[in-house]
């Protein structure tokens, strides 16, 4: 568990797995999305489902229909977007020209520059 509150992991649902009677949140979140509290075999009855036997159960505390939508699109957005990276200060471009052939180059529409291969 996350040793004391964090804005990141608070600011997202939780899907809380805590085989107990009673779910116990660790300080960053005030409430739970999911609650698993079986895996079929620790925590608070009901451990089975009939036709699937022992398995993990989890709880929700809505309705069917707004599990549907908040499995779909969640409650909480993504995190932040890493910042772009910095654009780079030079850019290299090689041209190859045969001989006697000018090559004109603008950049940035700044005034052009020729040249000339003269080998």
């Amino acid at each position: 568990m996350l040793d004391g509150a964090d804005a990141f992991f608070g600011g997202r649902r939780l899907w809380l797995a805590q085989y107990g009677s009673t779910p116990q949140l660790q300080e960053s979140w005030d409430s739970y999305w999911l609650w698993q509290f079986t895996d079929g075999v620790y925590g608070p009855s009901p451990h089975s489902i009939d036709g699937v036997g022992p398995c993990d159960i989890n709880s929700f505390a809505g309705t069917p229909e707004e599990l549907v939508e908040q499995w779909a699109t969640g409650s909480a957005g993504p995190g932040p977007r890493a910042p772009r990276p910095p654009q780079p200060k030079v850019v290299a471009v090689k041209i190859s020209a045969p001989n006697g052939v000018t090559v004109q180059v603008t950049v940035n529409d700044l005034p052009s520059r020729r040249f000339r291969r003269a080998d």
